[in-house]
């Protein structure tokens, strides 16, 4: 699924080293964001990555920024089909 063989995901993991396009490939497999995985670990649920040897601050940064910018475009977005479905309202109230 990602392409992986058993002996390069175990030397990944034992020299902590993971090459970002392995990582999306890997973010895009779980439906996750790649940030999900460069945040350090800070919880003792099962749920979450221990995979805190992926500490590009830069990436989390970027990361922030793009779902920022997603939240802005789909209010955007709502605005658009609220003024879209208020024009359909007045249209047909008109005709």
């Amino acid at each position: 699924m990602i392409k992986m063989s058993d002996t390069g995901y175990a030397k990944m993991i034992e020299n902590k080293t993971c090459k970002m396009e392995k990582l999306k490939t890997i973010a895009d497999f779980f439906e996750l964001p790649v940030s999900y995985f460069l945040k350090e670990n800070k919880s003792d649920t099962v749920s979450e990555p221990s995979i805190s040897y992926f500490s590009c601050q830069d990436c989390v940064e970027k990361q922030k920024r793009i779902n920022e910018l997603i939240v802005e475009r789909d209010m955007y977005m709502k605005k658009y089909i609220d003024c879209l479905e208020d024009l359909q309202e007045k249209k047909s109230t008109a005709g």
